[in-house]
């Protein structure tokens, strides 16, 4: 884990919000399947925000990329089916995030996490931003 997502961690706590690092989603064989990924590694969150309050939990990207122009506006706006290869495919691939997403609802129930009515959304923490170029 860096600096950069312990420092989101920390923000979100201090909002009331229990937080969980790392989160791996247990996909079946069917799943990696209806995604199309039959031998992609689990999939993994970087941090995994509860407000018990509002019965939420959002699943947050943390990238910092401080040192490149930051993450691209585009990367994670354009919808791709199936996911692309790398960074971004729960924004990407509206496939991907809905089996990663129910998968995700399920093992939190399993756990006494969370319950039928919990909301799943996603966020993004970015520490820099590309700047669009001038068109």
């Amino acid at each position: 884990m860096d600096h950069f997502e312990s420092l989101i961690k920390t923000l979100l706590e201090h909002e009331n919000y229990w937080v969980q690092q790392s989160y791996k989603i247990e996909l079946t064989i069917e799943e990696r399947r209806i995604v199309g990924r039959p031998t992609t590694p689990r999939p993994e969150i970087d941090l995994l925000a509860f407000k018990h309050c509002n019965n939420e939990v959002t699943a947050f990207e943390v990238k910092s990329f401080l040192d490149t122009a930051g993450v691209v506006w585009n990367d994670i706006n354009i919808e791709q089916d199936p996911p692309p290869e790398g960074r971004y495919k729960l924004f990407t691939c509206p496939i991907y995030r809905n089996v990663v997403f129910e998968r995700l609802q399920r093992q939190l129930i399993e756990r006494g996490m969370a319950n039928e009515q919990t909301t799943i959304r996603l966020g993004l923490a970015a520490g820099k931003v590309a700047q669009p170029r001038n068109q």
